[in-house]
């Protein structure tokens, strides 16, 4: 049975088209390891950060919509997150 999650994540606002392709393509891999499914994807826009992270005072937001089976190991996910540095800060959480 799969179980719906909201995964935010913010990149810096200079980020080109390009960088952001890459950025999504590897996402997208490191779901697929734990066997989610992306449902829909949303840009928040650009926004100022009320303190800077990773010396960023702005951040373009994004919202993916998951379904991933109850049986999920997210320590490749987590640990390919914290190692990235172009993901300036994410939060999972799973939806009710």
């Amino acid at each position: 049975m799969a179980v719906e999650y909201e995964f935010v994540f913010l990149t810096p606002t200079g980020s080109e088209e390009k960088e952001l392709k890459e950025i999504f393509s590897e996402l997208e891999k490191q779901l697929k390891l734990i066997k989610a499914k992306i449902t829909d994807q949303r840009d928040w826009g650009s926004k100022d950060l009320t303190y800077q992270i990773k010396g960023n005072e702005q951040a373009k937001f994004w919202i993916w919509n998951l379904d991933v089976p109850d049986s999920a190991d997210f320590s490749s996910l987590y640990t390919y997150l914290n190692r990235n540095e172009t993901i300036i800060r994410y939060l999972l959480l799973k939806s009710s």
